[in-house]
């Protein structure tokens, strides 16, 4: 009976270790925290209140969203990071190999790509800035 025990709990120790490693993370973010994605998981965070930090430096895929406005990000992984930012004032800094998506529809957001990946600046009707100086980086606005 003591090795079935010994057995479980090695069994929910590899399960916990496994969710670390993959960088599974979801939540809601609150205004002036930093909430991030690392690893090869999934991820999702929400800012309703806005002013938030999000940081992607995974090889997954992660969905950040700020409807209060005012929210950065810092992408510099390998994956696909989407920012939804229906309350406008956003700022993204991709300097990554993967995927970076902003959508502004609260307007008047600035997304600077440096890194050797793609960046897509969609769903903004004014005030919004595209910065792709490196002509490595594969830039579009939809």
């Amino acid at each position: 009976m003591k090795n079935l025990w010994i057995g479980i709990i090695a069994i929910m120790g590899l399960f916990a270790a496994t969710a670390l490693i993959a960088g599974c993370a979801e939540g809601v973010c609150q205004p002036g925290d930093t909430c991030s994605c690392d690893g090869t998981g999934t991820c999702d965070w929400d800012c309703p209140g806005g002013d938030c930090d999000f940081e992607f430096g995974g090889t997954g895929e992660s969905d950040f969203t700020c409807d209060g406005g005012g929210c950065s990000l810092d992408a510099d992984g390998t994956g696909t990071v989407t920012l939804d930012c229906a309350g406008g004032g956003c700022d993204v800094d991709s300097s990554g190999e993967g995927t970076t998506i902003l959508s502004c529809s609260g307007n008047d957001c600035t997304m600077t790509c440096t890194g050797v990946g793609t960046c897509q600046l969609n769903d903004c009707d004014s005030g919004c800035e595209l910065d792709c100086p490196d002509i490595t980086t594969t830039c579009s606005e939809g």
